[in-house]
Formats: structure tokens, C-alpha cells, sequence
């Protein structure tokens, strides 16, 4: 099919009659104005921008240099309807005074700041968490301008690190195991060297921040006992015993023992639950002048709670207890399997 030529009025040059070429008019015959779009520009005063060439998939004709380029060297433009700008990065560094930055290859990086190009992998980039992708200059560069900052600002630079351990503790913790034992004989050398340095750097530590350095010892030791919470109720009971003059020899070990032995309470056989817990039970009251103190052959686990058979007993005798809560016949098989653990105690003991 021959395409149908139409004669300029003004520049008398021939172009195809499409509206590439002329602007529409529904007025005339042929549908198009009578001079082309060059020459109506030139009326007008206005700077007539030329249709762009052909141009195969993925690439694009920049307007000023006039020369097809791929896609990725023009910045990306949401109004156009190919979605990039009309005139490549380089026309357009040149023309605004901007340092002209060729894209990377595909898989490649380049740092903002040496402008070297490297793959786009964690080995030489750090992740930007903000926008999920990599920072924009490399770990070498980044690294550099990060040791600058901290001689310039010293102050700023132990704030940050304070507030940062502050709110990781867990972490500093772990970080600083993992080194010790790695290095162990390095730090005992080093601690052995100045070991009164860092005594007289702590005591001076803890004068200067008394209320810091307490709140932490109240936490570290609260952490001790979730961790450990029957070395914990065994902890509790000779420090009791202590404050009478008693004996305190309950161990942690010995504690377990007793649980395992009566599988939950001592007295109605109630484990351990949402509303109560097992605590160190006196067979023979503290507050008892005959009381032997916080031993194996006197302490049993009992449920402690609501309607907890620690809490009933108090300071009452154990076996008027046991039967005005079971009865006497319970009363007396109750006592009889108490005394046949403290048996079982006893032969542990020779044993060892």
C-alpha cells in the first residue's frame, strides 16, 4: 500500500499525510492542517521537537543527543508514557551542571562515593534496612567515612554505643563470652597485668553511678532466678535458716530430689500449675524451738497458692495439720510416706 503525500503550504516540502507529520483538522478535506508541525513550531515561536526514529525493544532515542540508547541510561519518568524520560542521563548532566554516572552492569554496583563498580552482594555492600535494598557506597568507603565521624564527634560517637548496649544486653553478653573464650589466655594476661587498674576503675564506677550499678545487680540476679528457680527457693530457705541460727544445708540438687521423689505436693499430691507453685516446706516450722533448720531431712515440697497447703500449714505442727485438713487414717498414710523419703535420704547420705 503507497502512502499518500501531502505538501507543506509554508515550507512547500512533501511528508507522508500522517499526524507524525501535520496536526489534525477535522475542517479539511484530508483531515490535517495545511502546513507541517515543523513550521507551525516556527509560527508560533516555539521549539519543535522531532518524532522519534524506530527504536527496538528496551531501548530508547534521547532528544538532544539524537542517538538510540538502552533503556537503563535514562532516568525513570511515571508521566511518560514509556515510563523514562525523554533525554538520556548524560545530555541531562551536562545541561543541568550534574557529574554524569554510568549505570552499572547488570548484577554490578557503583559506589557513590569511589564510583568503582562491584557486584551487588553483602561481600561488598551493607544492607540498607529502611528501603530493603544495599546502601548506596561500598563497605570500604562507608567504613572509612564512619572512622572519620568518630574521631570529628567522640562524645556522639559513645552515646550511640552506650544507647546501643543499653537496649542489647543479651547481645553485649553473648559477644563478649564468644570473645572471651576464644582469646582466654590473652585476657587473663592482659587482666593479670591490670588488675588493679581496672579494681580502682570499677570502684570508681560504682561510687559514680551507685543507683545504676545496684538496679543491675537486682536484675542480673532476677535473671538467675527464672533461670533457676529451685537452686533459687533453696537459696531463700538458708538465708531463712541463717537469720535463726539454723542450719542451711539444703542443696539445689537435693531440692530436685525431693520433687522427683513426690512427684508434686508432699501432703495432697498437687503439682505444680498455673495457680500454684512447689516451695520449700518445713516439716518441723522454723519458729519451732526443735526445728533442725533447712536440711534434706526436713524439708518437703508442698503446693503454695490459693488453698495451698503451704500456706494452710504455717506455723502449725505437721501432724494436727494433716488431720484437721485429711483426717487421721490419710493423716497417718501421708506421714508414713514422708518418713519413708527421709529414710530414703538418710541411705543417699551413707552412700556417699
Amino acid at each position: 500500500m503507497s502512502t499518500v503525500l501531502k505538501r507543506c503550504s509554508r515550507c512547500e516540502k512533501e511528508f507522508p499525510a500522517t499526524s507524525q507529520h501535520f496536526y489534525r483538522d477535522r475542517t479539511r478535506p484530508d483531515g490535517f492542517e495545511s502546513c507541517c508541525k515543523k513550521c507551525k513550531a516556527e509560527a508560533r515561536g516555539t521549539e519543535y521537537r522531532e518524532p522519534p526514529p524506530p527504536t527496538p525493544e528496551g531501548h530508547k532515542w534521547c532528544r538532544t543527543c539524537k542517538e538510540i540508547k538502552p533503556e537503563n541510561e535514562f532516568y525513570k519518568k511515571k508521566r511518560d508514557k514509556s515510563g523514562r524520560a525523554s533525554t538520556c542521563i548524560e545530555c541531562r548532566s551536562k545541561k543541568e551542571g550534574f557529574r554524569y554516572k554510568k549505570p552499572a552492569r547488570d548484577g554490578y554496583k557503583r559506589c557513590i562515593t569511589c564510583q568503582n563498580e562491584f557486584p551487588a552482594t553483602p561481600e561488598y555492600f551493607y544492607q540498607d534496612k529502611r528501603y530493603g535494598t544495599f546502601a548506596s557506597g561500598c563497605k570500604e568507603c562507608r567504613n572509612a567515612e564512619s572512622v572519620k565521624w568518630a574521631k570529628e564527634y567522640p562524645e556522639q560517637r559513645r552515646a550511640i554505643q552506650q544507647r546501643w548496649a543499653d537496649n542489647n544486653r543479651e547481645k553485649v553478653r553473648i559477644s563478649g563470652l564468644k570473645s572471651y573464650y576464644a582469646h582466654k589466655e590473652r585476657y587473663k594476661e592482659y587482666y593479670r597485668a591490670n588488675y588493679q587498674k581496672h579494681l580502682d576503675r570499677g570502684r570508681k564506677w560504682y561510687r559514680d553511678n551507685i543507683g545504676r550499678a545496684r538496679e543491675l545487680a537486682r536484675r542480673k540476679s532476677q535473671r538467675w532466678r527464672d533461670r533457676n528457680p529451685s537452686g533459687a527457693r533453696a537459696v531463700l530457705q538458708r538465708r531463712l535458716a541463717r537469720k535463726r541460727s539454723l542450719p542451711d544445708t539444703l542443696t539445689a540438687v537435693q531440692w530436685e530430689h525431693a520433687i522427683a521423689y513426690f512427684g508434686g505436693c508432699a501432703y495432697c499430691g498437687r503439682p505444680a500449675g498455673l495457680f500454684h507453685t512447689l516451695a520449700v516446706e518445713h516439716v518441723i516450722p522454723l519458729s519451732d524451738p526443735a526445728c533442725p533448720g533447712t536440711t534434706a531431712l526436713n524439708c518437703v515440697p508442698a503446693c503454695h497458692g490459693q488453698d495451698g497447703c503451704n500456706n494452710q500449714k504455717g506455723t502449725k505442727k505437721l501432724d494436727g495439720f494433716l488431720e484437721s485438713k485429711f483426717g487421721k487414717r490419710k493423716a497417718a498414710q501421708i506421714l508414713k510416706r514422708i518418713e519413708a523419703y527421709f529414710e530414703w535420704v538418710r541411705q543417699q547420705d551413707s552412700h556417699s
